[in-house]
């Protein structure tokens, strides 16, 4: 399970876990360093031998990652707060589904007064959901598309130079 579901209450402080920032771009973050670390000590510690059933070592690992992960995302709001005074913040996507970071959010905003809005758990994880609540608030607010203009073809992003891609699909009639 994910590490907010967990119920084994690990240490969040056991597993020491790096909260790296990005000095040119304070509201950025990767969680790149923080993975690198994870993997290490997962291997070095024999959790991924030990899995579902590692007991406290696991739900140690768990809280400490959690921690981690929330204290990244946690991290930027005061300064972005200060530079442009919010009435309101939100959290979106399957994150805004971890209890601990709804708890964090909430009390963030409760000292600073500012609105927290959060979606219930229940959407936080349908992206299906979020698409058409954002086509939903276009469409109210006068936004039209002519359908024969709308492009659905699935193209690369990106391709090293000198290389061809092997398939390509151009969402014509007939491409397979």
């Amino acid at each position: 399970p994910g590490t907010g579901q967990r119920d084994g209450g690990g240490d969040a402080a056991a597993v020491p876990l790096p909260r790296p920032r990005l000095k040119d771009a304070p509201f950025d973050f990767s969680f790149s360093g923080l993975k690198s670390a994870a993997i290490r000590w997962i291997r070095d510690h024999g959790l991924a031998a030990a899995g579902e059933d590692g007991g406290a070592a696991v739900a140690d690992f768990a809280a400490s990652f959690e921690a981690a992960v929330i204290d990244q995302l946690m991290g930027p709001l005061d300064e972005l707060a200060a530079r442009h005074e919010p009435q309101l913040v939100t959290a979106a996507g399957g994150v805004a589904a971890n209890t601990l970071l709804r708890e964090r959010l909430t009390a963030w905003g409760l000292e600073r007064g500012v609105e927290i809005l959060l979606p219930a758990r229940t959407l936080t994880t349908d992206n299906a959901a979020m698409i058409a609540r954002a086509g939903q608030i276009r469409y109210c607010g006068g936004r039209r598309d002519d359908a024969r203009r709308l492009d659905a073809r699935a193209r690369k992003a990106w391709q090293p130079p000198g290389m061809r891609a092997a398939v390509e699909f151009t969402g014509e009639v007939g491409d397979r």
